[in-house]
């Protein structure tokens, strides 16, 4: 079974910063807020990334969401 096939997702939506969200609920019920880049990128590869990592925009367009754009950080690199 896919990892996106248990899920309710509902977005995204635009926040005021221009950033899209989605909002997640799993078969269990527990619903997760996740930046609607990240969410994409864990459908590509199949499950959750971990806490300490990020989706960074290789071309700095945050809506510019092609997976060939987005690749995976540690979240310490990207506050830099």
């Amino acid at each position: 079974m896919a990892y996106g096939d248990n899920f309710k997702v509902y977005g995204p939506y635009k926040k005021q910063n221009g950033r899209s969200l989605v909002i997640v609920i799993d078969r269990h019920g527990v619903r997760r807020t996740v930046s609607f880049p990240k969410w994409l990128y864990e459908l590509h590869i199949g499950k959750k990334l971990d806490i300490d990592s990020t989706i960074d925009h290789i071309d700095y367009d945050i809506n510019n969401n092609d997976l060939n754009n987005l690749r995976v950080v540690p979240r310490a690199e990207h506050s830099r």
